[in-house]
């Protein structure tokens, strides 16, 4: 099934007053800077959300990878949540219902040679409803039945 990939990006200043976000999808798209992280709304900027509904959303984060070598940097499980946030968000008279977010998975480490040398494993991604990764407040704001999980190391 194709689904339609929905995203509202803020990176400056926005207030959106009285909108009904519903049936959002987003996964990660390679070449994007923060690619490993998925979600319908992602904040880098001064967003409010007031008077509004962000609802039956569903966001992937992208899964991790093991290091090439034993020296080498893995990458963890991206990031998922309805919103993202990494600057100052405010939610004001909203509501977050019925979103669903997947961290990504993340990789056990494994042995690339007969030296029983291990590759480095990574961890999953988080899910949250609201992932915020710096200011947040909210006022009136309500959560129902969202559903957050966060993956598991895979082989």
């Amino acid at each position: 099934m194709n689904r339609l990939q929905t995203e509202v990006r803020a990176n400056k200043r926005l207030v959106i007053d009285g909108i009904n976000f519903s049936g959002g999808y987003n996964a990660p798209q390679t070449g994007e800077p923060d690619g490993d992280a998925a979600s319908a709304i992602r904040n880098a900027g001064n967003l409010t959300l007031q008077n509004s509904v962000i609802s039956g959303g569903f966001a992937q984060g992208r899964d991790g990878t093991a290091g090439a070598s034993p020296t080498a940097a893995s990458i963890n499980g991206g990031d998922a949540a309805a919103v993202l946030n990494n600057a100052s968000l405010t939610l004001i008279d909203t509501r977050l219902e019925g979103n669903i977010s997947h961290g990504g998975a993340g990789v056990d480490g494994t042995v690339v040679s007969d030296f029983g040398l291990l590759r480095r494993g990574s961890d999953g991604g988080a899910a949250a409803a609201v992932l915020n990764n710096s200011v947040a407040s909210a006022e009136n704001a309500s959560f129902y039945h969202n559903e957050a999980l966060k993956a598991a190391a895979s082989q």
